[in-house]
């Protein structure tokens, strides 16, 4: 055969009659080529001149020089070119018929089809083509085995993968007709070349479509049954609504789903080893299953929803928007970590679980009424809402943890073994829970206001950290603040069987306050800060023992209780106006604080008790028993309740006794008041060594009552009324200044003693049977019915009797002071007294029933009575003392009929001595009972005559009578006798020796000279004083 060797283009047309089986193929430049059709066909063409074959099968090769082409033309069925077609040239198909290229055919030109189709392999390993293809028609690919195809494939025809096999196209082709891979796979690329198609892919079933080119976008529908793969380092980005069914699998690089519009979208699983990218502007839903080791990232500010349960084990990253697990149902399920920059959403109606670690600056929200359990321990900050349902994190292990807030409508939970921390802010109404034997410590500041519940473990309040709303504590509460003077606020009700625990320490004192009625019934143990009860007002309040190594502080403006034990070295702060009454036996040691209101121990039974001392404020001790304590109190000490407290501390704060006895010592050394005491009840000293109550004063209606072998000083006025009971050792009053004093009556059955320097008055009345004592140069005035009985010293100035009401003194009076006697009353004394200073006698009676051995001097004022009985005794002290009588002298005033020792008053007035009688003085007599004054030396000396009257009473006239025994005086004379009957006799005064005697003669009618002058005086008296008479004994 030549060879055809064309130049320009060629038109090919073959012809040959009818059932001839060769024919031959004109060029229109007069070549012809004979070809052997493999069959008969009987087709005719009426628009030829001669009738037209078609070509089922031509083997043959053309080789075409540059710058030609040939054009295969009018082929109506469907042929078969085997050759091979090579060179520069470009091939062109037209016709509707289908052209079956099985050669593997190299030429360059291109490849137009302009109708019908082109196929490219019958389904064997043949068939092939080079460089473009302008394609208006269809381009069929069917090989059983890998092809690829590098051209550009454009125009609107469509594309058709047929065969099992592998169709590779790297071209960048635009062909707009469509693509259909009916078997096999059809990629899109290689991993070194990009590769492109546009338009829409329809896969039937086990078909595939995979795109290994390094990033491209594509914008068609992918519609049908079979599957899509990504492979290659690129990025594919899906931006249609694809409805393939077969499944989604990423080898490799990322397939974007979506380029930040509203288009974008796949369904059925994906299998990810690469990266999934959902990019889209509005909301959309994925409920495929996602499987692999790849990543997903949600892009765009939409919210994509996924339902299918994903199990991929790559990374999620939320780049924008929203990416929510679940829509309310039972799917929807993500695993691995999450990179989240915007808003993760979980929203199931079941529990599930997620064990992958989020981090990031986005959000987690829970919807939905399930429980969503966390077990990674995450770092996202951009805050948790819970909507719905249960938020729990962790699952009784040891992971599982969030950061950030939490805004809380639904319930929170924390289920963690071991120890663990949450610094977020929880608000909102929802509730939390502690499970787990865990602690939680949780240092945000929290709100919220659903409660919470501690059903195990600990949950531990830090730095921060608070509590909102009630809390039902099965566990353990603790709060721990280090280094802060900050103060968190509990508000809620604190209730279960809990514990509390407030700890802390470092710089600063943190403050817990609990404010809630709280009715928990563990222990609550504090060992750094401050723990209060209360905030000022009318709530806050705590059941149950504390152990206390810091502060436990009370603060209502009401009355409340507390009835548990404190123990431990810690103190304990009473604030706020209302009244605290502890009812437990309490051993803590630390101080008790009273900054405002009142702290009351026991509330009138036998329970209530702090060991520690007391500073500030007011302190009630209300106890039925007695009760004592050695602890400092300089806070106000109010006691009530009837039993006794015993006090051996110091005391430095104002004292109030309402009820029951409050005793300072307990017969020690220990035990001191610096402080005013309102006693309204009984008040006991009892020390055995010397006490001062200081310039401290005693008031109200209570009584006081000294015991013990000491001496107690009283400096203050006191004013207290209940009276003074002295049982044992020393009370003074005063300390030799001018404070210190009494009122009301004393019982004295040991010594009392007055101190002072200024002129005082005590107008209670003495009795007992112990001794008083007065020192100072002052005077103490007296004007109470007196009666004590263990003996009086006058250490110094004048102790005075005076008033209206009659005193008694049994014991004996020494001293170097002197005695007084003013008032109305009657004044006995009793025993052998030695004082040494002067007795004046100013008002009423003194009786002297004993002796008076010392005195400087006595003097008895006018209309006053100085009445001795049985052999009493005046002896004055040093040379030349006197005794005035202005008043009357009563010898033997109560001495008993027939007495045996008559009425002898016997003065010792020491060398020179004077007994004086004033104008109007009185000597009273009762002469029947042989009362006398008897004088112990002669150098002793009467004073007065004429000035004193004698008046007489039990008059034997047959008698002499002694009136003045061994007296120096000489002619003595009396200002007049009275009391005798002088109508018959006559009385006669005369000095016989030493003595001065009377006696009685009858009367005559003519007196003798020596009695006439005396009868004469007798008769003659204008005014005599009135006569005194003694009924006599019987």
């Amino acid at each position: 055969m030549a060879v055809f060797t064309p130049s320009g283009t060629y038109r090919v047309q073959c012809q040959r009659a009818l059932y001839i089986r060769t024919f031959v193929c004109h060029f229109f430049d007069d070549w012809e080529l004979k070809l052997t059709a493999t069959r008969r066909t009987r087709r005719t063409s009426p628009q030829h001149r001669k009738p037209a074959l078609s070509l089922l099968s031509i083997s043959l090769m053309l080789a075409f020089s540059p710058a030609h082409a040939v054009q295969v033309f009018d082929v109506p069925l469907t042929q078969t070119f085997s050759g091979v077609i090579s060179g520069t040239e470009s091939v062109m198909k037209s016709g509707v018929g289908a052209l079956t290229f099985t050669g593997a055919n190299t030429y360059t030109g291109g490849t137009t089809l302009s109708a019908g189709t082109l196929q490219i392999g019958d389904g064997g390993t043949t068939g092939a083509i080079v460089g473009n293809v302008a394609n208006s028609g269809t381009l069929i690919f069917n090989r059983s085995n890998y092809m690829g195809f590098a051209g550009n494939i454009n125009g609107s025809g469509s594309l058709t993968k047929l065969g099992a096999s592998t169709l590779v196209l790297t071209g960048n082709n635009s062909y707009t007709g469509g693509t259909t891979v009916s078997g096999g796979w059809l990629y899109i690329g290689d991993s070194l070349t990009k590769g492109y198609i546009a338009g829409n892919v329809s896969l039937a079933n086990n078909a595939g479509l995979s795109f290994s080119n390094t990033g491209n976008t594509f914008d068609g529908v992918i519609s049908g049954n079979g599957r899509v793969e990504k492979s290659g380092l690129g990025t594919l980005t899906l931006t249609n609504a694809h409805t393939y069914t077969g499944g989604t699998t990423i080898q490799q690089g990322t397939l974007g789903i979506g380029a930040g519009g509203t288009t974008g979208s796949i369904v059925g699983n994906v299998t990810n080893a690469g990266s999934l990218v959902f990019n889209r502007s509005d909301n959309t839903s994925f409920a495929g299953v996602i499987s692999g080791s790849g990543n997903l990232t949600k892009a765009g500010s939409n919210t994509l929803t996924l339902t299918g349960d994903s199990t991929f084990t790559g990374t999620t990253t939320i780049q924008g928007g929203t990416l929510q697990i679940g829509a309310g149902g039972t799917t929807g399920a993500i695993a691995g970590s999450v990179a989240n920059a915007g808003a993760l959403v979980f929203n199931r109606s079941d529990n599930i679980s997620f064990g992958g670690v989020i981090s990031g600056t986005g959000s987690l929200a829970k919807l939905g009424g399930n429980t969503l359990t966390l077990t990674g321990n995450s770092t996202y900050t951009g805050g948790t809402s819970i909507s719905g349902g249960t938020l729990q994190i962790g699952n009784g292990g040891t992971t599982g943890s969030i950061a950030g807030p939490v805004a809380n409508t639904g319930a929170l939970i924390f289920n963690r073994s071991d120890n663990s921390s949450f610094a977020g802010a929880m608000s909102g109404s929802g509730s939390l829970t502690k499970l787990g034997v865990g602690t939680l410590t949780l240092s945000g500041p929290n709100t919220h206001t659903g409660g919470t519940t501690i059903s195990g473990g600990t949950l531990e309040v830090g730095l921060y950290g608070s509590l909102k709303g009630n809390i039902v504590n099965n566990g353990v509460l603790a709060f721990n603040a280090q280094n802060t003077n900050m103060t968190a606020t509990v508000d809620g009700v604190i209730s279960g069987s809990g514990s509390l625990l407030k700890s802390g320490g470092g710089a600063g004192t943190h403050t817990v306050v609990l404010t809630g009625a709280n009715t928990y019934t563990g222990d609550t143990s504090i060992s750094a800060g401050v723990l209060s009860i209360g905030n000022g007002g009318t709530t806050g309040s705590i059941v149950g023992n504390v152990v206390n190594n810091a502060t436990l502080a009370f603060n209502r403006s009401d009355d409340t209780s507390f009835a548990g034990i404190i123990s431990g070295s810690g103190g304990v702060t009473k604030s706020g106006a209302g009244t605290l009454t502890i009812t437990g036996n309490n051993s803590y040691t630390g101080t008790t604080t009273i900054s405002g209101g009142a702290l009351q121990i026991g509330n009138g039974g036998t329970t209530g008790w702090i060991a520690g001392n007391f500073s500030g404020g007011t302190l009630i001790f209300n106890r039925s028993d007695d009760i004592a304590t050695s602890k400092s109190i300089s806070s106000t000490l109010v006691k009530q309740g009837a039993g006794t407290l015993t006090y051996t501390g110091q005391k430095f704060g104002n004292v109030v006794v309402s009820d029951g006895t409050f005793q300072v010592g307990d017969g020690g050394t220990q035990g001191s008041i610096s402080a005013n005491i309102t006693n309204n009840a009984a008040v006991v000293f009892n020390r055995s060594d010397n006490t001062l109550f200081g310039a401290y004063t005693m008031s109200g209606s209570g009584s006081l009552t000294k015991l013990g072998t000491g001496m107690l000083m009283l400096t203050g006025n006191n004013t207290y009324t209940g009276g003074t009971t002295i049982s044992n050792g020393t009370l003074q009053i005063g300390q030799g200044y001018a404070f210190g004093s009494i009122v009301g009556n004393v019982t004295n059955n040991a010594a009392l003693v007055f101190n002072r320097s200024d002129n005082i008055t005590f107008a209670g009345a003495i009795g007992g049977s112990g001794s008083m004592t007065k020192q100072g140069a002052n005077t103490l005035t007296l004007t109470g019915a007196n009666t004590w009985s263990g003996g009086t010293t006058l250490a110094g100035g004048t102790l005075v009797f005076a008033g209206a009401g009659n005193s008694s003194l049994a014991g004996a009076i020494d001293g170097s002071g002197g005695l007084g006697k003013s008032g109305a009353g009657v004044l006995t004394l009793g025993g052998a007294s030695s004082y040494t200073g002067g007795t004046n006698i100013t008002g009423g009676t003194l009786k002297l029933d004993g002796s008076l051995n010392g005195t400087s001097g006595v003097n008895l004022a006018a209309d006053t009575t100085l009445e001795t009985d049985a052999l009493a005794s005046i002896a004055l002290g040093g040379t030349g003392a006197r005794m005035d009588v202005a008043g009357v002298l009563s010898p033997g005033g109560d001495g008993a009929w027939g007495s045996s020792n008559g009425g002898q008053l016997n003065l010792a007035l020491g060398t020179g001595g004077k007994l004086g009688f004033a104008a109007g003085a009185s000597v009273l007599l009762d002469l029947g009972l042989g009362d006398r004054i008897a004088f112990d030396q002669a150098g002793d000396w009467l004073e007065g005559s004429g000035n004193a009257t004698l008046q007489l009473n039990y008059i034997d006239y047959n008698l002499t009578y002694t009136v003045f025994q061994n007296v120096s005086t000489q002619n003595f004379m009396w200002a007049g006798i009275s009391g005798y009957d002088s109508t018959n006799y006559t009385a006669h005064f005369f000095q016989s020796g030493n003595d001065y005697n009377l006696n009685f003669t009858a009367a005559a009618p003519v007196p003798e000279a020596e009695t006439y002058a005396l009868m004469l005086l007798g008769f003659g008296l204008v005014g005599f004083q009135a006569r005194r008479r003694r009924q006599a004994a019987p």
